[in-house]
């Protein structure tokens, strides 16, 4: 159990080269109330935790030139299910980080993309600018099962 919960936070604690930037996703500690669902399966408890959880296919993706001061990846994702919650019909834009310590997805959407594997991801409504209207954001510290990406 301890082991599940040491690689979580070693996923999540990613320190960028050169750099102070680290992923840290908030996790239960013993005594907080949803700590045994957490130590027995953190999938179920990120699961639970998430209002909108969709499955599909990266269909696209565009990550920010490497003179650009924004670091977005925006990705487009075609729904083949809605787990949990709602979304609109249609494609969804994802925006998450580049990665390298700011707990996006970055490369592994560029690794998938195109191709017909799915992956179930947490997603969130964005809000901010006029250009990211509609967009929801996804991201290391909300539910992901890559699993159905790998083709298992």
């Amino acid at each position: 159990m301890r082991v599940a919960a040491a690689a979580l936070g070693v996923a999540c604690l990613v320190a960028s080269i050169g750099g102070a930037a680290a992923c840290t996703c908030r996790q239960p500690r013993p005594g907080d109330a949803d700590f045994d669902v957490y130590r027995k399966d953190p999938q179920e408890w990120s699961f639970a935790r998430a209002a909108i959880v969709v499955r599909g296919r990266i269909l696209s993706v565009k990550t920010p030139g490497w003179w650009s001061s924004d670091d977005t990846v925006r990705a487009t994702m075609r729904v083949t299910a809605v787990l949990k919650g709602v979304v609109p019909p249609g494609d969804l834009t994802l925006l998450t980080g580049s990665g390298g310590g700011d707990c996006g997805f970055g490369s592994d959407f560029e690794d998938i993309a195109g191709s017909p594997r799915e992956v179930a991801l947490e997603v969130v409504p964005v809000t901010g600018t006029s250009e990211d209207k509609g967009a929801y954001g996804v991201g290391l510290c909300r539910y992901s099962d890559w699993t159905t990406a790998n083709g298992k």
